[in-house]
């Protein structure tokens, strides 16, 4: 029967999954549906958790104003060395209509980088899970195989 390492593989993995496939509709529904603006990238943030001297993952923090004339910022989903833009660049922002906190920056890793990364995870927990699953079930007929030959020949 199930294990719990089993169930917690297929149901993490399904989250995952979720997960990704949410991420994904929400980049496409961003690129398709959403309110683009133009941003300007006011600064690079290092991180400081990860990361030491000047090898440290930096996120680009981006300025954009709504139709209202409020100022938001928005930062990349990840980071990376050197910063994926340059202070003062001019890059696309899109938001959902009447939402601009859930913005995100108009380029495809910040679009489907998390769909894409979940997607893969969940891919990785999925397959533990079913390399645990089909290893269990070999050695479960191996050891009857194994007990019916003993006791055959005895």
């Amino acid at each position: 029967m199930f294990k719990r390492a089993d169930i917690c593989c297929f149901v993490g993995g399904a989250a995952l999954f979720v997960y990704g496939v949410y991420q994904g509709l929400l980049g496409i529904e961003m690129a398709h549906d959403g309110v683009s603006v133009q941003g300007v990238v006011a600064r690079n943030d290092p991180d400081d958790v990860i990361g030491t001297g000047q090898n440290k993952p930096v996120y680009s923090i981006v300025q954009f104003t709504d139709q209202a004339g409020v100022t938001h910022e928005v930062r990349t989903l990840t980071g990376s060395y050197p910063p994926h833009f340059a202070v003062g660049e001019k890059v696309d922002v899109f938001h959902r209509k009447g939402k601009p906190e859930s913005a995100r920056i108009a380029d495809f890793e910040n679009l489907y980088g998390g769909a894409i990364i979940a997607s893969f995870v969940s891919n990785v927990i999925f397959l533990i899970g079913a390399i645990i699953l089909g290893v269990e079930s070999l050695g479960k007929r191996w050891r009857q195989r194994r007990a019916g030959h003993s006791t055959g020949s005895a």
